[in-house]
């Protein structure tokens, strides 16, 4: 279970794990009634985001081009964001070309928030372009590695994993 709340939410979120919520609804078709309640301590936390390279063959140069692939990885995984695997198998797909065949570095940025309705603006200052400005100036492209709700996001007829590979691609193309 995850309590999604915050100060300026008007109440918790229960997400049941999907053997659960499944007996729920089985029994709520039954005609059976039930109580759900959440019993939950709310409790400071910290949270990172996680930047990473595969660097290209101008790493580290003025002539460095980076592809930003980006996700937020804060959910439960039984609904969403299971993006962060996507992007990684992209990385583990390029990594096999050698550096030097690269000509652009991917940029892996896993983001922690998300689940903080009303709260997105408090947390605004702490995204890793706002602590390092200089960091854009080598970013020439942005995939995000998330689908819409209700569907995949995708160009009709294409699988998650083959659009992500030809989006990445022909940003690699020159």
């Amino acid at each position: 279970m995850r309590l999604t709340s915050g100060p300026r939410s008007r109440a918790p979120t229960l997400i049941l794990s999907r053997e659960d919520g499944a007996q729920v609804i089985d029994d709520a078709k039954a005609g059976k009634s039930a109580t759900l309640r959440l019993e939950a301590t709310l409790e400071p936390a910290e949270a990172y985001q996680l930047i990473a390279y595969l660097p290209g063959k101008g790493y580290g140069t003025p002539a460095d081009e980076q592809i930003v692939l980006v996700n937020h990885t804060d959910g439960p995984s039984i609904t969403q964001d299971n993006g962060a695997l996507g992007l990684l198998a992209i990385v583990k797909y390029f990594s096999h070309i050698p550096q030097e065949h690269r000509p652009r570095t991917l940029t892996i940025y896993l983001d922690c928030r998300h689940y903080m309705p009303g709260m997105e603006a408090a947390h605004s200052a702490s995204t890793w372009l706002r602590r390092e400005p200089q960091a854009s100036e080598k970013i020439v492209g942005m995939m995000h590695g998330r689908r819409r709700h209700g569907g995949s996001g995708l160009p009709h007829g294409q699988s998650q994993r083959t659009h992500a590979k030809k989006a990445v691609a022909a940003a690699f193309a020159r």
